[in-house]
């Protein structure tokens, strides 16, 4: 920064980033310095927004991206369902934490029309848990949309990252024949979107 400005901070997108203004060094220049709490993994952008004190520049908008490492690894992290094929409307996924200690405790589809079960916690895998995510193929039937997006919140016993968020994705087109009806008659639902324990998880109808 030109020597002479006088650096204010006039805002800041994230709450867990600690801005602070640093005096003029030896050059005369003010500077800045970014602390940042990893309260959570992940990759986040945000950006700075600060006032020079100048005629020009009056103000620098300064952007920022910050990774804290994860604990919690989801293989394949970006899950595909193809609904032209019928043996690839489901996929296994394959949840792995810090150690052998490793718990997955549920799962809950947040949106989108999938389900999602517990097929293995880790507990006799080795702390390696296993999940499987499926198409809901009756709240989609006869839908023209070619493209479903989804995500699924799994929740662990990991004390620094507690939830994981994965994306879900579907493509293509189901063939257009009627659901499936229980005895009644009635098409069939699934249940609401609470996070459950070895189950199955579906999205909660808004």
């Amino acid at each position: 920064m030109a020597p002479g400005a006088r650096l204010t901070i006039e805002h800041v997108d994230d709450p867990a980033l600690d801005v602070q203004v640093l005096p003029p060094d030896g050059s005369g220049a003010a500077g800045l310095q970014l602390t940042f709490t990893g309260d959570r993994a992940g990759v986040r952008t945000g950006q700075v927004v600060v006032a020079t004190g100048l005629a020009d520049p009056a103000q620098l908008v300064l952007l920022y991206s910050l990774r804290v490492p994860t604990n919690v690894t989801v293989t394949p992290s970006n899950p595909f369902l193809d609904l032209r094929d019928p043996a690839a409307r489901e996929r296994r996924l394959e949840v792995r934490g810090r150690g052998p200690d490793f718990r997955v405790e549920s799962v809950q589809v947040l949106n989108g029309p999938f389900r999602a079960t517990v097929e293995s916690d880790g507990a006799t895998t080795g702390g390696v848990a296993s999940i499987i995510v499926r198409l809901d193929e009756p709240a989609i039937r006869g839908n023209p949309q070619r493209g479903f997006l989804g995500k699924l919140r799994i929740h662990s016993d990991d004390s620094g990252q507690p939830t994981t968020d994965v994306p879900l994705l579907a493509m293509g087109a189901l063939p257009p024949h009627p659901p499936a009806s229980d005895a009644g008659g009635q098409r069939a639902v699934g249940p609401a979107n609470e996070p459950i324990r070895g189950g199955d998880a579906t999205d909660k109808p808004r």
